[in-house]
Order: structure tokens, then C-alpha cells, then sequence
């Protein structure tokens, strides 16, 4: 059970003392975040400047980019090519028995077997 004759904890023996004291604090949190600025804007400056230079390590990322770049585009033409080999093969399969080359020709192809068909008792 609370005792009533308790007081409460009084910090501050006026509001004027509390008024100084948070402008106080809001002062020295003000120059701590422009510190921090200060920081930061000189360390994107040092970093603006040092990045002009090419060093070896840039360098090498932009070769092996450009390395990677041929090599999707490698691919790319290489599925491109399965992919229209797969379309000849379907064209022969549906009755056109005439390949186009490059060179605007038409040259008969061999004529394919028929494919076998199974048929299992019931």
C-alpha cells in the first residue's frame, strides 16, 4: 500500500532551470550532428577525388565486365542458334523437305523415316 505522505522526486526547483537545461542539450546535439556532416561531406570528397585515378584494381573489374559481356553474348548467339536448328528440324517434321541456306537456296533434304508406331494390346 503507498504511503501519503510521500512526495514526489523533485529534480529541478524551477521551470526556468529545466528551460536551460534542454536548450543545453539541444545545443551540444545540434554541433554533434554538424560534426557528423563535416565528416561525411569530407569523406565523399576525398572519395570524388581518389576515384578520377584509375588504379589497377578498376581496371581489372572493367576487363572482367567486358569479359562477362562477351560471354552472355556468346550464349545468347549459341541458344539462338540451337533454337532455330530446333525450328528447321520441326519445319522437315511437318512435310518441308527444302532447307533455306544463307545464300537464298533451296537444297532437297534426304527424305526422314517415318517414325515407327507401337501399339499395345489391351
Amino acid at each position: 500500500m503507498a504511503r501519503k505522505d510521500r512526495k514526489p522526486k523533485q529534480f529541478l526547483e524551477s521551470k526556468d532551470e529545466a528551460l536551460k537545461l534542454a536548450q543545453s542539450v539541444a545545443i551540444i546535439q545540434d554541433d554533434i550532428s554538424k560534426q557528423k556532416v563535416k565528416r561525411h561531406i569530407q569523406r565523399v570528397e576525398t572519395t570524388s577525388a581518389s576515384s578520377k585515378k584509375h588504379t589497377s584494381k578498376e581496371k581489372l573489374k572493367q576487363v572482367k565486365a567486358g569479359l562477362a559481356s562477351e560471354a552472355a553474348k556468346a550464349k545468347r548467339e549459341k541458344a539462338r542458334a540451337r533454337k532455330q536448328a530446333k525450328k528447321v528440324k520441326r519445319d522437315t517434321s511437318t512435310g518441308d523437305t527444302h532447307i533455306k541456306t544463307p545464300g537464298n537456296k533451296s537444297q532437297p533434304e534426304p527424305a526422314a523415316r517415318p517414325q515407327k508406331r507401337v501399339n499395345f494390346a489391351d
